[in-house]
Order: C-alpha cells, then sequence, then structure tokens
C-alpha cells in the first residue's frame, strides 16, 4: 500500500509539472503569434502612412514603402504595392528569397497553432487522468 502511494504521488506530480510546462508553451506560442499579427497590422499603419507622407522624399519614400512591401509580402498579403519615385503604385515583384521566407513564415505559424492545438489536447488528457487518479483515491481511502 505504501508504494502505491508513492507511485500516485509521483504520478500526480509528474502530470501537474506537464499540465504546467504545456500550459506556458501554450501561452509563449500564443504571445509569438499575437506579435506576428501585431506586427503585420503595424506594417499595414506604416505603409499607409508613408505612402500618403509629404515630409519625406520621393526617394525616401520609394524605399521605405518598397521596404514595408516586402514586409507585408512575406507576412501573407498578395499583391503588395510600393510608391516608386515618380509618385504611382507598382506591385512588388518578390524575389525568391522573399518567397522562401515567406513559406517559411507561413510553415512556422501552422507548426506554432497545430503544437498549440496538441498541447491542449495533452492538458485535456493531462486534466482527465488526474481527475481519475484522484477519483480512484478517494474510492479507497473509503475502502
Amino acid at each position: 500500500m505504501k508504494l502505491f502511494k508513492i507511485v500516485g504521488f509521483l504520478l500526480i506530480t509528474a502530470l501537474t509539472l506537464n499540465l504546467f510546462i504545456s500550459t506556458f508553451s501554450i501561452f509563449q506560442l500564443s504571445r509569438y503569434l499575437d506579435l506576428q499579427n501585431s506586427n503585420r497590422q503595424n506594417g499595414i499603419h506604416y505603409y499607409i502612412e508613408a505612402r500618403h507622407s509629404e515630409q519625406i522624399s520621393a526617394k525616401d519614400r520609394t524605399a521605405v514603402t518598397k521596404l514595408l512591401a516586402k514586409e507585408l509580402f512575406i507576412w501573407g498579403h498578395e499583391n503588395t504595392y510600393y510608391v516608386d519615385s515618380s509618385g504611382n503604385e507598382k506591385m512588388f515583384e518578390p524575389t525568391e528569397e522573399d518567397r522562401n521566407t515567406r513559406q517559411l513564415t507561413f510553415e512556422t505559424q501552422q507548426v506554432s497553432i497545430a503544437y498549440i492545438h496538441e498541447q491542449l489536447c495533452l492538458n485535456a488528457l493531462y486534466i482527465t487522468m488526474l481527475l481519475v487518479i484522484v477519483f480512484i483515491k478517494g474510492k479507497l481511502k473509503k475502502a
């Protein structure tokens, strides 16, 4: 009976520790995904601001809007544009490196989301196992 109590205690400790670690990793990954979304929204805001700014030169506006168009493309926006030196909007033509970076960003997001779902399922399993152990322990104390 003493061995059963020790094994039960170790199992409860391990499940609780796994639950806390899993919850922390879910929290960190969701913060990472929120940060990416925030960067995307800021990129759109800065692009619009730079596009209509009269305070910067045409050359600087071209450089800024081209860089922001590249970042917006990498973050998943289709058909991004930049303002050329004459003030016309031109479609951004991504390089192979830009396409690869975009693909990597997309895959990272998908893996992060899949990991969060996996950890949520594991958390449900951990909680279920903890409840079963507590239930069994309660039954054994009554007996």
